[in-house]
Parts: C-alpha cells; structure tokens; sequence
C-alpha cells in the first residue's frame, strides 16, 4: 500500500467483535484502536487499585482508640456528672473556644442522646448523636453514632477514685492521633468541672 495513509481508518473507535484480521494477517486499525483502549483502561485500572490498596484496606478495617482519665469523686457521682445533660453542657467541648449549649439524653436502650457542639463565635456547630444499644447504671454504656460507629465508656470504681474508659471506633478522614487528642480533651475537660463541682 505505497498511496496516501487514510487518517480515517484510525479513528474509527467502532469496535468488531472478535477481533479479525486482513489477509496478511494483519490487526486492521479499527480492531487495533480498540484492543488498544481496552488494555489502557485496564493499565489505568491497575495503577488505581495498586496505589489506593492500602487506603481500600484501612477503610474496610475499622480501628479502635482508648482514652481513659482517672476522676476523684466516687462512682455515682462520675457516672452522674457524665451522663445528666445540665452536666453534660459544662464540660462536652475540647478548647474554651467550643461550648455545649444544649443535650439531652435518654438513658436507656434505645434512648437517644444528643449534644450539640458549636464554635463560640458561630462559625461551626453540629450535633453529636448516638442511639443507646446497652446500659448498665454505674458501669457502662454503648452507643452507635448517627454514622454507623460506636463507642463503649466503663466506669469502675478505685477507693475513693473513678476510672473512667472510654473505646470509640475512629473515623477515615482525620488523623488517628488527632482524634484520640480531641477525645482525650474533652475527657479531660468533663474531670476537671467534675471534680470542682
């Protein structure tokens, strides 16, 4: 074929199925183009899959975070302090620039709880939510967030002193660290206005 390269041929992206040849056994461009994005797509594919298996892997394995702090006030009271919304609304914030204006709570299974969170300056605010899957007075609660993860908070009593644990399934778009520190914050914060009080 000495004449003038026919441009058309090679853009023709109409696939034939299965793949044929020309008499001399040659992929005619059609069958070529094709065959040709079919293995890009595929190499795309691969590189996606390759370099996102490790953030796949994370996604589908949840990971626990374990903060505790150690309260100096019998058990009633911690357990009191930690789950009565007029009490709830001191401490249920990690810096002085956050505050609890309202929560309620109804403890029991199947009860919902409710605290919402807002910056002081009324740039962000939003409600944490869980519903209530078991309760044990003086001894510990489980309950599932409104996105589907849960949280265990055990008290146990040490003399005069209460442990308080608190286990929750961490979430895919902060920083493992940086959600224990948040967390850890506002336990901290619920020990400091407990003991004062």
């Amino acid at each position: 074929m000495g004449g003038a390269f026919d441009l058309t041929k090679w853009i023709n992206l109409e696939p034939t199925f299965p793949c044929h040849f020309d008499g001399r056994r040659n992929l005619i461009p059609s069958d070529f183009l094709f065959v040709k994005l079919v293995l890009t797509l595929a190499s795309s594919l691969f590189l996606f899959l390759k370099s996102n298996f490790s953030l796949l892997y994370k996604t589908m394995e949840t990971k626990k975070i374990t903060i505790h702090t150690t309260v100096s006030v019998n058990i009633q009271k911690a357990w009191e302090y930690y789950t009565q919304p007029e009490h709830i609304t001191k401490w249920n914030f990690a810096t002085d620039e956050w505050q609890c204006p309202y929560a309620s709570n109804d403890l029991r299974v199947g009860g919902k709880y409710m605290a919402r969170m807002e910056a002081k300056d009324g740039s962000f605010g939003f409600d944490f939510e869980g519903i209530y899957d078991e309760v044990i007075d003086s001894e510990k609660i489980i309950y599932t967030m409104s996105d589907g993860r849960q949280v265990t908070v055990s008290f146990e009593s040490a003399d005069s002193q209460t442990e308080v644990t608190v286990t929750f399934d961490a979430e895919s778009t902060n920083d493992l660290e940086i959600q224990r520190q948040g967390w850890q914050a506002i336990l901290e914060n619920y020990k400091r206005y407990t003991e004062a009080s």
